[in-house]
């Protein structure tokens, strides 16, 4: 199985934003058992919510761990979202991996580079004006 991470091109912090994970089927039979994906989040950044069709999601600290109990077809995928919210600016490298479905072998993830910038910011003036 792979395992392959996605995420939006721009992110603030303090603003929730979704990794999205596909799982994919490469092997030569459908999973048979428990498919479990674990994302070991980068400091800087905060569990919010996990979850997909199938897929139920828990963190403990930074240790995200998901599971899915149903079939994935040959050359089948199932995907599942991450919800986490930045609080610290910074370039953040994150990786995960899948086990299980019958497959005895961990595979490490596509990983993703998230670049987290601090908000725009308005920029007010005041101006105080004589009146005579």
């Amino acid at each position: 199985m792979n395992n392959e991470k996605l995420s939006r091109s721009e992110n603030f912090l303090g603003t929730n934003y979704d990794y999205t994970l596909v799982v994919t089927n490469s092997g030569t039979a459908s999973t048979a058992g428990v498919v479990t994906v674990t994302d070991n989040l980068p400091t800087g950044l905060q569990f919010v919510s996990g979850g997909g069709n199938g897929w139920s999601c828990s963190a403990t600290g930074q240790l995200v761990t998901c599971t899915n109990s149903g079939v994935i077809a040959v050359s089948g995928s199932s995907s599942m979202s991450l919800t986490v919210k930045p609080t610290q600016a910074g370039t953040y490298t994150n990786v995960g991996s899948v086990v299980g479905g019958g497959d005895t072998s961990a595979e490490t993830s596509n990983s993703v580079t998230t670049v987290i910038t601090n908000p725009p910011t308005p920029n007010l003036v005041v101006v105080k004006l004589d009146q005579v």
